[in-house]
């Protein structure tokens, strides 16, 4: 009823919050859209909560709604401290206007605009109407994320006892090596709403479906006229397997999310020498690689990219390489550590011998 989706407000809400104050903390000598600041903001939100969520986890503290709740209000709390009494120079944007131009009120381009919004918005509304009526159907969505999540959410903790025939969601997972970004992000809400739903826990697919695509649109903007921003994004929009994905609850397209945003602040680096902008795309990275194994590759071409750049501006090679590897370290330290100390290896580890009920399916 509307008290579940009041809950589900919320679960959605912190992150949110905590990530906008973030990335407007990172971004201050940046040009950045409110827009821009919100898409990431939502992503970045996301990827704390994984990361608060994986270290309550390890330090085996039960998964309870406030046992996840109090660090996230911490932390929002200290970041506003720091956004208002911080260094508070705001960098205001130069940018063009960000508005679509209407002038001429209903000439051929404007009419093209706007059919071109109304798909775009369809599309979102289609979306989140598909994520809310349908359960988890995938069966990479289920065998690699979501089962496991839910393992997690009974037992209140990771089961972390090696000689347990269940350790870490064994048999519950395809692979125990996979990473949990996603997977706590649905502890987290099941905690949120006080049940497992397996039509809710997957609610934070369809925000992952609009932030990027006011990544594209945002990135886009930084060199062309609002009109083609417009045109790249419902390109995207219109990309089948996207739409799928942002009502299934697969990590597909989280780790999209975040190669994309952290290849556009890379880019930003690169072509404006914005230090800040290196730093957030080596948390965007990180919170990739937290999200599918795939994404330590999008890490290792980002520090190859840095590294041929800085060659060919004759500087060091290792020129400004700390401001993206430092959060990409703090990031995916506790997680990397924790395989090796557990032995299930830097890949996905050996795959469950035992999921039997899955032939079932």
């Amino acid at each position: 009823g509307m008290n579940m989706i009041f809950k589900l407000i919320i679960a959605i809400a912190l992150p949110f919050i905590s990530g906008f104050l973030l990335i407007s903390i990172l971004s201050r000598k940046l040009e950045i859209s409110f827009l821009e600041k919100s898409c990431i903001g939502y992503g970045v939100g996301m990827g704390m909560v994984g990361l608060i969520g994986f270290l309550l986890g390890i330090a085996e503290v039960p998964f309870t709604f406030i046992s996840l709740l109090v660090p996230q209000v911490l932390l929002i709390f200290v970041l506003a401290l720091f956004l208002l009494f911080g260094n508070t120079n705001q960098r205001t944007s130069t940018r063009r206007r960000s508005s679509i131009d209407f002038s001429g009120l209903m000439s051929l381009k404007t009419f093209g605009v706007l059919i071109v919004l109304s798909w775009i918005f369809f599309k979102i509304f289609f979306v989140f109407f598909e994520g809310l009526n349908k359960p988890l159907v995938s069966s990479d969505a289920l065998l690699n994320l979501s089962s496991g999540a839910k393992f997690f959410y009974f037992q209140k903790g990771f089961q972390l006892d090696p000689s347990n025939e269940h350790f870490f969601a064994q048999d519950y997972r395809l692979f125990v090596g996979h990473p949990l970004l996603t997977g706590v992000i649905q502890i987290w809400i099941s905690n949120a709403i006080g049940s497992w739903s397996e039509i809710f826990v997957k609610m934070w697919s369809p925000f992952y479906f609009v932030t990027i695509l006011g990544v594209l649109y945002s990135a886009v903007r930084l060199k062309e006229s609002s009109n083609i921003a417009l045109i790249a994004t419902f390109f995207l929009s219109a990309v089948p397997l996207l739409s799928f994905h942002g009502q299934d609850g697969y990590a597909d397209l989280p780790l999209a999310f975040y190669a994309l945003a952290g290849t556009v602040y890379l880019w930003r680096y690169l072509e404006r020498s914005e230090p800040y902008a290196l730093v957030i795309s080596g948390l965007l990275m990180a919170m990739g690689a937290f999200t599918k194994n795939e994404g330590i590759f999008y890490i290792i071409s980002a520090g190859f990219i840095l590294f041929v750049h800085n060659v060919l501006q004759w500087r060091r090679p290792w020129f400004g390489v700390h401001l993206f590897a430092i959060p990409v370290f703090i990031y995916i330290f506790p997680w990397y550590i924790f395989k090796m100390r557990y032995g299930i290896g830097l890949g996905h580890g050996e795959e469950a011998s035992g999921i039997t009920w899955v032939d079932s399916l």
